[in-house]
């Protein structure tokens, strides 16, 4: 067991096309911080010391980090509200790569079966929905006043084609499972290949649906004109759809999926690892994400076409109703913060990580106020840029500092370490800080320098550097 722990942190593929390929752009997609949070779970992995870990992810999201931890050999159960996220993660989670050869016998394999839905005719006028409402009637000549520009017409088409015909093969799976509660059932070998089958065809799909479409990364607008004003990532929305085979891998544990909130998920089930990445602002994901939704259900909400007096439609993103069915409490500064402490309460595991960063809707403090009256608290840091979208010039990047919280509820909590996170984490803002642009002059004038650093007094007489790169240049005069 030593041995494999050891080859966690030493040679672990960070770049297997299992943690890089086929995951939807998201807001809080962790793929960026995948090196770190491995680093984490490793740390976590070694202290436990036994032979099978097991890891809850109740708010799993694209599958990113779940997929890194079903990578990593541990036993992972995982879970999203979303129907579309439920769909995409129980074909990547719960699918070992071995089972592949035995799907698709009827179709020529799954290579046949892909190579039959990327040539499919386009659809007759009765089933066309995504086309006829979320796509222009001539992308050439799209009007983004009268018209939604989700995507190109002949993506809209595309996505109708493929959706009604893995429909047609597999009728009704997607409301029955809409309606179900975990991934475990007792059906049939052949049901059980048979929803594999769709849940695959249905992910390739939506991972190509997320992409390919004109928008910045969600679905409550879309860009006037495609790729909006300055025409960006062209390629990427006029591309047409196709369907690819999912990347699978070959597990010793079996991976449960689930579709809960994630408080319910949590209640009754132990671990050994939860790791904790709610939403950490007001944006809900059941209407940013409404057309996977849509896509994956298949039921066809309606989505008018009014205009106003102007001429200009009246509804621009038709989002679908119900999407307030999921609506998060984690996504309101009133409600967050007594949301998460019921979460805590209901979590059996040692280890809880906590996801979280700078703007997030719970301060910083009493979060960990929260964690620590949990257990000992560490904190791991990794600093990036925050880009809000589209085409950004230097002097509108964000700042934004993405941390991860480990708790020990095996150990307690004392003032020396919850000072240490405190002091840890301004130490990290400060690094971030120097990293933006600044005046030089103003930087000489109003600091004490040391070379490439600054040298700051503290309360208790000590000097602090922090480090300002290239500050040695500084004509000081």
């Amino acid at each position: 067991m030593q041995a494999v722990k050891q080859h966690m942190l030493s040679f672990f593929d960070l770049k297997h096309p299992y943690l890089t390929r086929h995951l939807i752009a998201y807001i809080g997609n962790k793929r960026a911080l995948l090196g770190f949070l491995h680093y984490a779970v490793s740390r976590i992995c070694n202290d436990l010391d036994q032979e099978r870990v097991v890891f809850l992810d109740p708010f799993a999201g694209s599958g990113a980090v779940a997929r890194l931890a079903r990578l990593m050999g541990l036993k992972v159960l995982a879970n999203d509200w979303e129907f579309y996220s439920y769909i995409i993660n129980r074909a990547h989670l719960a699918v070992n790569a071995g089972e592949a050869a035995e799907l698709f016998a009827d179709r020529g394999g799954y290579e046949g079966i892909f190579s039959f839905l990327n040539n499919l005719s386009p659809p007759p006028e009765t089933e066309r929905y995504i086309s006829r409402y979320y796509s222009p009637q001539d992308t050439a000549a799209a009007d983004y006043r009268r018209e939604r520009l989700f995507y190109t017409l002949e993506n809209g088409l595309r996505i109708d084609g493929l959706r009604s015909k893995i429909e047609e093969l597999y009728p009704g799976f997607a409301q029955e499972e809409s309606n179900s509660r975990s991934s475990s059932s007792s059906s049939s070998s052949r049901s059980r290949r048979r929803r594999i089958e769709k849940e695959l065809l249905l992910a390739s799909l939506l991972y190509q649906c997320a992409t390919h479409t004109n928008t910045s990364g969600v679905f409550k607008a879309c860009h006037k004109g495609f790729g909006g004003h300055g025409k960006d990532a062209l390629k990427r929305i006029m591309e047409p759809i196709h369907l690819e085979m999912p990347v699978l891998i070959d597990s010793p544990e079996r991976t449960e999926v689930f579709r809960l909130d994630a408080a319910q998920f949590l209640s009754g089930r132990s671990g050994d690892i939860c790791y904790i990445d709610p939403p950490y602002n007001q944006h809900q994901y059941g209407s940013n994400y409404h057309l996977l939704n849509t896509i994956a259900l298949w039921d066809k909400p309606a989505a008018d076409i009014e205009f106003n007096t102007a001429g200009v439609l009246k509804n621009k993103a038709a989002i679908r109703r119900d999407w307030v069915k999921t609506k998060s409490p984690y996504c309101y500064k009133e409600s967050a913060p007594e949301a998460f402490r019921m979460l805590l309460s209901s979590i059996d595991c040692r280890y809880l990580m906590v996801s979280y960063n700078t703007e997030g809707i719970i301060p910083f403090g009493e979060l960990t106020d929260m964690l620590a009256s949990q257990g000992r608290v560490d904190l791991f840091t990794s600093d990036y840029i925050k880009y809000k979208g589209g085409k950004q010039s230097i002097s509108r990047k964000v700042n934004n500092l993405e941390f991860l919280l480990v708790v020990d509820r095996k150990k307690r909590s004392n003032q020396a370490s919850r000072a240490r996170v405190a002091d840890l984490l301004v130490s990290k803002k400060l690094t971030m800080l120097l990293k933006s642009s600044f005046n030089p002059g103003r930087v000489v004038e109003y600091f004490t320098t040391q070379d490439s650093w600054l040298v700051i007094e503290s309360r208790e007489g000590r000097d602090i550097l922090l480090p300002m790169p290239h500050l040695y240049r500084l004509d000081q005069g």
